[in-house]
């Protein structure tokens, strides 16, 4: 195998963070060069016995104490011996892209509708601990980049995205409607678990934002119809039925006085006055400045300017909601 006298690393792209040095034949008197934003890490029999910050050295037993004590190097002349030199690039990488590559099931808990939701974002990492780095996740392998270090780490992002998400449900910080309207929120809860999971690691979690959770339209779709069939019911659960049950039966009781001429005047006038009396209460109901009415322009006021109905769905609802005063 080759014996190489110059130790140098350039990286041929910006996502690389590791890199192994060619060849384990490594001559004392070898001029060592570390960029400023590397570290150069010397491995014999996988494990880390020294390190190398920014400079330019010439690979002597006086710079090589612990490889010295190990190999017993003779002190003087070019002195082969046996050991890995590996460089971590320590500069940040930032904007990094990331993405749930499959859905993540989640339940609605106000309607009890399951849905299945991704999300889109960018991260950025930076080598903390140059040595846990290289001895937990390296390995064995040549090279290391970012890319590498996402497919590790993506089903963990994943779970705390889940997480996130689904407890800010179930506390009511956010609903499917406006859960756009709260990324950054559940990008500061997602980082508070994420970061301790990288730090292990040696990780260093720079940055990381969520740029959109994406619904499916057909569920978007679903759950607007669930929301306007219950605002229906609750507007026919506020309806006096009994009131105008009895209207109704006191119209039909004036139709049948009017048919006889021998029940007398007294009795019609008499059901008259009760059904004028019940008449104002079903007409107080439905007047316009009723509680019921107001609640329903309110209400679907509210499904216009959360963009849950059209401008054509809402000019046809509320025509209809004016047209029963």
């Amino acid at each position: 195998m080759a014996i190489f006298d110059r130790i140098k690393y350039e990286p041929s792209s910006d996502t690389e963070l590791v890199w192994k040095f060619p060849t384990d034949q490594i001559t004392t008197g070898s001029q060592l060069i570390v960029q400023p934003t590397q570290k150069a890490i010397f491995r014999k029999d996988g494990n880390n016995v020294d390190f190398f910050d920014s400079g330019s050295y010439t690979l002597s037993t006086d710079n090589l104490p612990v490889l010295q004590a190990i190999l017993n190097l003779p002190f003087g002349g070019k002195t082969p011996f046996a050991a890995e030199v590996w460089y971590v690039n320590l500069s940040p990488k930032r904007d990094l892209k990331w993405g749930t590559s499959s859905p993540i099931p989640l339940i609605d808990p106000k309607f009890g509708v399951p849905l299945n939701i991704r999300a889109f974002g960018q991260w950025g990492i930076q080598i903390e601990d140059s040595m846990i780095f290289l001895a937990e996740m390296v390995g064995a392998r040549k090279m290391a980049k970012t890319d590498q270090i996402y497919e590790y780490f993506k089903g963990e992002l994943r779970q705390d995205i889940s997480e996130t998400i689904s407890k800010g449900f179930v506390s009511g910080l956010y609903s499917v409607f406006d859960i756009n309207a709260n990324l950054s929120k559940i990008a500061e809860k997602v980082q508070e678990s994420f970061r301790v999971k990288l730090e292990r690691y040696g990780i260093s979690l720079t940055n990381l934002t969520i740029d959109r959770i994406g619904i499916p339209p057909e569920e978007l779709e679903k759950m607007q119809g669930i929301m306007l069939k219950k605002m229906e019911a609750e507007q026919l659960g506020s309806v006096n039925v009994t009131d105008s049950y009895k209207a109704i039966k006191t119209f039909n009781a004036l139709e049948a006085a009017a048919s006889n001429p021998g029940g007398g005047a007294l009795p019609v006038i008499a059901q008259m006055g009760m059904a004028n009396g019940l008449m104002s209460g079903v007409s107080s109901q439905i007047s316009p400045t009723s509680p019921g009415v107001e609640e329903r322009l309110f209400k679907l006021k509210k499904l216009y300017d959360s963009q849950l109905i059209s401008q054509d769905e809402f000019d046809k609802k509320r025509s209809e909601i004016l047209g029963d005063l």
